[in-house]
């Protein structure tokens, strides 16, 4: 097996590529900072819910106020 296809099974290959994929519709930067909370979320990078409740709720502050 190429080492190409072996790059290609991984998990971290299919997430980068589903976000390139997603980049390329030209998201605008509070779509942005969504999927990177979510990205953080999903890797528990927040530690608890409450600080991923803040973190989401500095995103929508910045939306509404710009």
């Amino acid at each position: 097996m190429k080492n190409q296809d072996k790059i290609r099974k991984r998990v971290s290959y299919k997430f980068f590529k589903e976000l390139a994929e997603w980049l390329k519709t030209k998201p605008d930067k509070i779509q942005i900072l969504k999927r990177v909370n979510k990205i953080i979320d999903d890797y528990k990078g927040f530690h608890s819910q409450y600080n991923s409740k803040c973190a989401l709720e500095s995103i929508e502050l910045i939306e509404k106020k710009g």
